[in-house]
């Protein structure tokens, strides 16, 4: 499966889901999740992909714009994936960027390509979902997710 694809596939699923929820289930506080919600770790994937999408040459996943919208309405959300599904198709994956990420005190900065980025984001989300995952299982258990919602690439693989 290429990039672009995966892609697709990884946020069409989150599609699906948030077409399941509504607004108040979105944004209830979970208790096994410190009182966090669905629409956090919504609006935590959907921003590092965007963060990514408005770099020029150098992108920092630490310093995005953080959009509290985007984890309070669904309707809002899926038009953001909707977005961020159309502008990965004129991306060009080869395309050097520096990546900046702060470890501890330190500012570290590392060659990378818009490419690798995107893996990252992907992998990123893919465990963010399988928190969602067991939020939705304990409690909303009516919401249909697919089996594969929040297994790694990797363990799929390994499974078969």
């Amino acid at each position: 499966m290429q990039i672009k694809e995966s892609i697709h596939q990884s946020l069409s699923q989150l599609e699906n889901i948030l077409i399941q929820l509504n607004d108040t289930e979105y944004t209830q506080a979970i208790e096994i999740l410190n009182g966090q919600t669905i629409g956090k770790h919504v609006r935590h994937i959907v921003e590092f992909f965007q963060c990514l999408l408005i770099a020029d040459d150098v992108v920092c996943f630490d310093n995005r714009k953080r959009e509290v919208l985007i984890e309070n309405s669904t309707i809002y959300t899926l038009d953001r994936i909707k977005s961020i599904k159309q502008k990965i198709e004129f991306l060009d994956f080869n395309q050097p960027i520096i990546l900046r990420q702060l470890i501890a005190d330190d500012v570290i900065e590392v060659q990378s390509t818009i490419g690798r980025e995107l893996i990252y984001c992907i992998d990123h989300s893919i465990h963010h979902f399988a928190i969602i995952k067991m939020v939705l299982r304990s409690d909303f258990p009516y919401i249909s997710i697919s089996e594969d919602f929040g297994i790694a690439y990797s363990t799929l693989n390994y499974t078969k």
